[in-house]
C-alpha cells in the first residue's frame, strides 16, 4: 500500500466531487441576482452571495481550482464595498457585477472541462 498514492486518489476523488457541486452553486447564485435584479430582499441576496464566495474561496483552491478560488476572493471583497454605506454605489455595484461574472464564467469553464456543459 503506498500512502502517497492513495492520498493522491483521494484527493482526486475529492476534487472531482467538488466540481460536480459547482453547477448547483452556480444556479443558486443565478437565483440570488435574480431576486437582486427585481429589487427583492437585495441586501440579503449580496450577503448571501458574499457567503457562497467565501465558501468558495476558502475550498476551491483546495481541490486544484485556484483561479475559481481567486475568482470567488474578488466577489467576496466586491460584496464588501457593495454593501459598505461609505463606498461609491456605482464603483461598488460594477466591481460586484464583474467579479460576479467572472466567477461564474469560470465555474461554467470548470463544468466544460469535466465534460457538464454549461
Amino acid at each position: 500500500m503506498n500512502l502517497g498514492s492513495d492520498f493522491a486518489e483521494k484527493l482526486r476523488a475529492m476534487s472531482a466531487d467538488f466540481a460536480a457541486t459547482l453547477s448547483d452553486r452556480r444556479d443558486h447564485a443565478e437565483a440570488l441576482m435574480g431576486r437582486i435584479g427585481d429589487g427583492r430582499d437585495m441586501e440579503d441576496a449580496v450577503r448571501e452571495i458574499g457567503m457562497l464566495a467565501h465558501k468558495l474561496r476558502g475550498t476551491a483552491p483546495t481541490f486544484g481550482f485556484a483561479d475559481l478560488g481567486a475568482c470567488a476572493t474578488e466577489l467576496e471583497f466586491s460584496v464588501q464595498q457593495v454593501l459598505d454605506p461609505e463606498a461609491a454605489v456605482d464603483e461598488s455595484v460594477e466591481r460586484f457585477v464583474r467579479a460576479y461574472r467572472a466567477l461564474i464564467r469560470e465555474i461554467e469553464r470548470i463544468d466544460a472541462s469535466r465534460g457538464g456543459g454549461a
